[in-house]
């Protein structure tokens, strides 16, 4: 089974309305997973940065954020837990890339399990671009 680590900014793509860069790309990543033929790894903070994300969207309610993150919890991805190994990995790589220490937190995870990290943030994509675990939703073949 091919498993990715997800980043927050696919997440937030599936709660979007259609027509956004990519949205086909998220919707077939989320397809793979609800059909087992893909394992999703997050962080255990993947959930407050969702939250935080929504609720500063305008177009989301605190009903609206609330749902969406019972929505993702009840996903049952593969939860993270935070380590003193995997932060010391993480803050190397913020320094290294020049990105804050929540993006290099989901790329030393994706390094940590060999399992690329999928992400809709193109200027991350762009500031690990010599690093071998980060991929561009936009790559994501579509069936």
């Amino acid at each position: 089974m091919k498993r990715w680590v997800l980043d927050t900014s696919v997440g937030v793509k599936w709660l979007s309305a259609t027509g956004e860069a990519d949205f086909e790309q998220a919707l077939q990543l989320r397809h793979d997973f609800r059909d087992g033929v893909v394992e999703l790894l997050v962080p255990e903070f993947f959930f407050i940065e969702m939250g935080n994300a929504l609720r500063y969207n305008s177009k989301f309610t605190v009903h609206d954020v609330t749902s969406a993150l019972q929505s993702l919890w009840a996903m049952e991805f593969h939860r993270v837990d935070l380590s003193s190994a995997l932060l010391a990995k993480a803050t190397q790589l913020a320094y290294q890339c020049q990105i804050t220490l929540y993006d290099a937190t989901f790329v030393a995870l994706a390094e940590a399990y060999a399992a690329p990290l999928i992400t809709a943030d193109y200027a991350l994509c762009q500031k690990t671009r010599d690093l071998p675990h980060v991929t561009a939703l936009k790559h994501l073949s579509v069936k």
